[in-house]
């Protein structure tokens, strides 16, 4: 998959004169209680077990859902997904190592989609990359329904999913998990809305919102929902942090991580050239796109921007993968990180505010589906719009059950004035290894 074009660079960002802001911008690190300020928490993954098996004939059929298992290195599991011949299907895989554990830039996981007469669907090798740093990594693998595509028939279709390791790295097990969604096809008939032609190559000037607490989960089952404005939250060196956003037909996501001044630096000298990094999945789990960029205990930004989310995105070959990615509405998610490294450096965590604008650029049309694409993820509630108010995990337990927000300082006045959202660039780093074309 080719990256993205010189004219599409416009509409996401890195940040470059942020530097510059006002120290509202990057408040203050506070201390957090507890012996441990730098034990990092266990990861929250989904409540139901699957076996993959060694043996593609015994694979276990998941059902449209949430599953965690384990892989060991060099151990490549099977699982069978039932598919009809009318609806686009998704089916993701993420390994969880242990955080600060030692990786291979090579290091990661191969999944694949077959079809009963050993046609390969879609396979993806989604790698810790070129910052090596142990941190959840996985994608998802696509079966459409198109003219001239592959893997057209209803059928059981195989799920794998191989642990690549270098022998230099560790080789403890880790924690799986997987994600089955199935999304309606069309009705007979009713032609699918229109791609959007141009949409903002920037976002809004001028964003004022509270800066509200918000608590990051661990992966996504845990990750608490936020909408529009300004979200505090703090990361230790290691951690990943996962926040969802509702995004709707027809929208643009912008997203800025800003990492704060680090509270306590252990060594002026240190520098990871990789330190931050922010990652968005759309909500069957797959890359959208990424950034990332070097930390030395100094304010750092990291941003990122989309196409307006689009059914006919998946059908446009000449479009770039961030562009296709952005095909469903529903949950997209944040992940961002802080490179191990920084532990060299860094001492009790770094204050940091999520900034999210939703921008509604183009015509909000969904498209014509045969069934309830909401009720498979493929959408946004009041429920949903709800719990982004509001910072919590949606689901589960109920909305009403906030967890523990650590501590992190106010601004003052309890504000966060945003201003001069400019200099946005496209830095949507992609992996080596091309993508198939539309999916």
């Amino acid at each position: 998959m080719k990256r993205m074009g010189k004219g599409a660079r416009g509409w996401v960002a890195a940040v470059c004169a942020l530097a510059a802001v006002g120290a509202a911008q990057f408040p203050a690190v506070a201390a957090e209680d507890g012996p441990d300020p730098d034990r990092l928490p266990p990861y929250e993954l989904a409540d139901t077990v699957v076996r993959g098996t060694r043996a593609s004939t015994d694979a276990p059929a998941l059902e449209p859902g949430s599953y965690r298992d384990t892989i060991a290195p060099g151990q490549k599991k099977y699982y069978a997904v039932d598919l009809d011949s009318t609806s686009d299907a998704y089916v993701a895989a993420f390994a969880f190592p242990e955080p600060r554990s030692t990786v291979a830039h090579s290091d990661g996981i191969m999944v694949e989609l077959e079809s009963a007469d050993d046609t390969t669907c879609f396979d993806e090798q989604p790698t810790f990359d070129s910052d090596g740093a142990a941190r959840p990594v996985g994608d998802y693998v696509v079966r459409r329904i198109g003219p001239d595509l592959d893997c057209q028939r209803a059928d059981r279709y195989l799920f794998s999913v191989e642990r690549i390791s270098d022998e230099e790295s560790d080789q403890a097990v880790w924690p799986l998990e997987l994600s089955f969604m199935v999304e309606p096809g069309l009705e007979k008939g009713e032609p699918v809305p229109d791609a959007p032609g141009k949409w903002a190559a920037t976002p809004p000037a001028g964003l004022t919102q509270d800066r509200r607490p918000v608590r990051g989960g661990t992966g996504f089952e845990d990750a608490p929902a936020i909408g529009q404005g300004v979200w505090g939250d703090r990361i230790l060196p290691g951690q990943t942090l996962f926040y969802r956003v509702p995004v709707e037909w027809g929208e643009q996501l912008f997203a800025e991580a800003r990492f704060a001044n680090a509270d306590q630096v252990t060594d002026d000298r240190g520098y990871a050239s990789e330190g931050i990094r922010m990652e968005l999945f759309n909500p069957a789990r797959g890359l959208v796109s990424w950034e990332e960029g070097p930390y030395a205990g100094e304010k750092e930004v990291a941003a990122l921007g989309t196409a307006p989310v689009s059914y006919a995105h998946r059908d446009d070959a000449d479009a770039d993968y961030e562009v296709q990615s952005m095909r469903m509405s529903g949950w997209y998610y944040l992940a961002v990180s802080l490179h191990p490294e920084t532990a060299d450096f860094v001492s009790g965590g770094v204050s940091l505010n999520v900034l999210v604008r939703l921008e509604e650029s183009a015509e909000a049309e969904e498209p014509p589906y045969d069934g309830d694409a909401t009720a498979a993820g493929f959408g946004v509630t009041d429920a949903d719009r709800a719990a982004a108010r509001r910072g919590v995990v949606p689901g589960g337990a109920g909305a009403d059950d906030v967890r523990p927000v650590l501590a992190v300082a106010g601004l003052g006045t309890g504000s966060a004035l945003v201003l001069g959202l400019a200099g946005w660039t496209l830095i949507a780093r992609r992996r080596a290894a091309g993508r198939p074309g539309p999916a």
